[in-house]
């Protein structure tokens, strides 16, 4: 199948923003502050890796030199277990002209399967990839990996990262790191934080339909806030969300307890003096028959970041 007759999909995560064809869906994801790993498979086997570091703008990296040590180590696993391998470097599959003038180096090897690889480093924010996309012999890989390696970009250029993954689409604050994820049939939450109190979360639900029968969105919510309600007084009002108007509820809280007097003491003299609050919206939409929450605890000036959130949201 040629790349003209590929379906494509866009996934963002952390920055990173790339095209992947439509039937392989990630399998793992991890991201700490400075590095991140993403892995793609299809019905059959894995099919595409992305792993990215940041490293100090100023620091030449030897792009060659990286990817002999890539493809050595491959080549040791190949013959630990008895298979042929080959390799070539510097194959010319992309060029600086068409990353946006980053530093390329392309690679390619064959053993069990196939694959083209790409390092790049970008020195405006320091980012390090290291991709590879991997095929079957006999398949028209190249064409494949140079329209994902074209597509990937490594940084956005304002202080908003797009994520764009399992469903999810909304854009969050540079500052925000993400701090944990799960990933289950019907289910997938992103949880975010900056510093020890502030934090955002975001959730979507399968089959809604199904979880809204015999209760009410309202009921629902007070269920999947239960922890919250012993930390916070939440109130809510019906709204209409979206260009579609989807039904939903918004959500307000503050805190029923007061800070310890230590925490309270540290707040002044850092002149954060202002209680954490708890802002969300909770809504199902028709057109996908999934359920979507966006929750963020903040201070009050923070609440403007909540209504970008919720503003860059797509849930169809």
């Amino acid at each position: 199948m040629t790349t003209s007759q590929t379906d494509w999909q866009q996934l963002a995560w952390a920055g990173i923003k790339l095209l992947a064809p439509s039937d392989w869906y990630v399998t793992q994801l991890r991201v700490t502050q400075n590095e991140s790993y993403i892995r793609m498979e299809d019905d059959d086997m894995v099919r595409f890796e992305l792993s990215c570091a940041t490293v100090s703008p100023i620091q030449q990296i030897n792009l060659r030199e990286h990817a002999e040590a890539i493809l050595s180590k491959m080549a040791k696993e190949a013959k630990k277990r008895g298979e042929e391998f080959s390799q070539s470097v510097d194959t010319k599959l992309v060029g600086r002209h068409q990353v946006k003038g980053r530093d390329v180096l392309t690679f390619s090897w064959a053993g069990r399967y196939i694959g083209e690889g790409m390092l790049w480093w970008c020195g405006k924010c320091g980012k390090v990839l290291v991709a590879h996309v991997i095929g079957v012999k006999g398949e028209r890989l190249k064409e494949l990996a140079k329209k994902l390696f074209t597509s990937i970009s490594d940084h956005s250029e304002d202080e908003w990262h797009s994520w764009k993954l399992f469903g999810l689409d909304l854009k969050v604050h540079s500052s925000m790191r993400l701090c944990g994820h799960k990933v289950e049939a019907g289910f997938v939450r992103f949880q975010f934080k900056r510093g020890d109190e502030e934090s955002l979360e975001v959730a979507r639900w399968s089959t809604a339909d199904l979880m809204l029968k015999g209760t009410t969105l309202d009921k629902l919510a007070a269920q999947v806030l239960k922890e919250h309600l012993k930390k916070f007084e939440i109130s809510y009002r019906h709204v209409q969300f979206g260009s579609s108007s989807h039904e939903g509820i918004e959500l307000y809280g503050k805190a029923k307890m007061p800070l310890k007097t230590f925490q309270l003491f540290l707040r002044q003299l850092t002149k954060r003096s202002l209680m954490p609050k708890l802002r969300g919206l909770m809504w199902k939409c028709d057109n996908t028959n999934r359920l979507f929450l966006v929750l963020a605890i903040t201070a009050s000036e923070g609440m403007s970041e909540f209504e970008h959130v919720i503003n860059s949201f797509k849930c169809h």
